[in-house]
C-alpha cells in the first residue's frame, strides 16, 4: 500500500524535536522512523518499583509506565528462562541485574 505522508521532509518533524523532518525521523530511503529514547535514567535513583516492570529490581522506575524498555513482557515470557543483565550504563561495571 502506498500513501503520501503528510509531512514534507523540510517541514519540523512531527516528534516535536524541532529538528526537519528529513534530519531527525526519517530515514534517508524514505520511510519515517521512531527515535529510540536515551535509556539512561535522568537524575538521580527514584526507589520506586513498578509491580509489572521487568526492570523492577532496579528500583529505578518512573512513578508513571513510560514503556522506555526494549524488550516487552511477553517476549521475556517466551524466553522462559531468567535472563540476567550486566552493563546497564547507570550500574558499576561487573553489577549482574536477574
Amino acid at each position: 500500500m502506498n500513501f503520501i505522508l503528510p509531512w514534507t521532509p523540510e517541514k519540523p518533524c512531527p516528534c516535536g524535536s524541532g529538528v526537519p523532518f528529513k534530519d531527525c525521523c526519517l530515514d534517508p530511503d524514505g520511510v519515517p522512523r521512531i527515535k529510540v529514547p536515551n535509556l539512561l535514567p535522568p537524575g538521580p535513583l527514584t526507589n520506586h518499583s513498578n509491580e509489572g516492570c521487568h526492570l523492577k529490581s532496579t528500583r529505578n522506575c518512573s512513578e508513571r509506565i513510560s514503556k522506555e524498555h526494549y524488550v516487552s513482557r511477553s517476549i521475556l515470557q517466551q524466553i522462559g528462562e531468567p535472563l540476567r543483565w550486566t552493563g546497564l550504563p547507570w550500574e558499576k561495571p561487573g553489577v549482574e541485574i536477574k
